[in-house]
């Protein structure tokens, strides 16, 4: 109790100088990277969307403005959670209590966005990985739905489960019959996508506040958001007109994709290249 009450209190002292050092020292990196991106606004309309989230709130941190605006377009959109969440931190609930609390919290945010009722394969949290019954369900689901479009995370990611989902993505759409064009995008989490590779961008000016709500719904997690509505907002020094807040995408042509997966994450562990972002403080890290 006590070692909790001074890391707490060492973070409050210390979160001004840290978020003033993670502006400072990654806007002017953006600022001068933004001459190697070509980044287009993202304008989907009256399509069907599918929105593959390895974890219970992931779909809300990476594409949280952009489900809205997809709402707005008048979209039929929904997600599909791969893990059911268990191992999160907590000061309150066991494994168990908290794949269901999660389970119902992602439920509650598809309900405060006016999507579908979202899909959930209940793999457990830390374990997802290209099987054959993970594989058939993600098919079924993707067969069902019929989607226009595919959100998913980038595989460069710094948890297991969110490079896996990748994996498994490949696994089914290999399953699918040739016919309807399927649109991919990638989008980013914990590890930001390189500026070289981001290629879209949904403007969150008018979206952000609605972000920030949907994630106060997962009310489980005892990790903050800071560094992802901060990341958010110095995102918008790579776009050429003024916003305040950019969630960055990266579409992808799937055959290359599957080369470098298999290549760079053939035993799905190049997680263990990078360090988490669910922090102001592993920011610059």
């Amino acid at each position: 109790m006590i070692k909790n009450a001074f890391k707490k209190l060492i973070k409050d002292i210390t979160k001004i100088p840290v978020v003033f050092m993670n502006t400072v020292v990654l806007s002017a990196y953006l600022k001068t990277s933004k001459t190697c991106s070509q980044i287009q606004e993202l304008d989907i309309k009256g399509s069907k969307v599918l929105i593959l989230s390895p974890h219970e709130d992931d779909e809300t941190l990476g594409c949280g403005c952009l489900i809205q605006k997809l709402v707005e377009n008048e979209c039929i959109t929904k997600c599909v959670f791969m893990t059911d969440g268990r191992n999160s931190l907590s000061f309150e609930y066991d494994c168990d209590s908290m794949a269901k609390v999660r389970e119902k919290e992602a439920s509650l945010v598809s309900d405060f966005f006016s999507i579908e009722p979202p899909t959930f394969l209940r793999c457990p949290d830390g374990e997802l990985a290209v099987d054959e019954h993970y594989t058939s369900k993600l098919f079924n689901e993707i067969n069902e739905f019929n989607p226009d479009y595919i959100f998913f995370p980038y595989f460069l990611d710094a948890l297991s489960d969110h490079s896996a989902t990748s994996g498994l993505l490949l696994s089914a759409i290999d399953r699918l019959k040739k016919g309807k064009e399927i649109k991919f995008y990638a989008y980013e989490i914990n590890s930001p996508i390189s500026v070289q590779g981001v290629n879209s961008y949904i403007d969150g000016t008018k979206y952000i506040e609605i972000k920030k709500k949907a994630l106060d719904i997962y009310k489980s997690q005892i990790m903050s958001f800071d560094s992802i509505i901060l990341i958010n907002r110095l995102n918008r020094h790579l776009i050429n007109r003024n916003c305040t807040h950019v969630e960055l995408f990266m579409q992808i042509d799937m055959a290359t994709y599957k080369t470098a997966y298999h290549k760079y994450n053939p035993d799905n562990s190049i997680y263990k290249s990078f360090r988490p972002m669910y922090s102001i403080y592993y920011m610059l890290p």
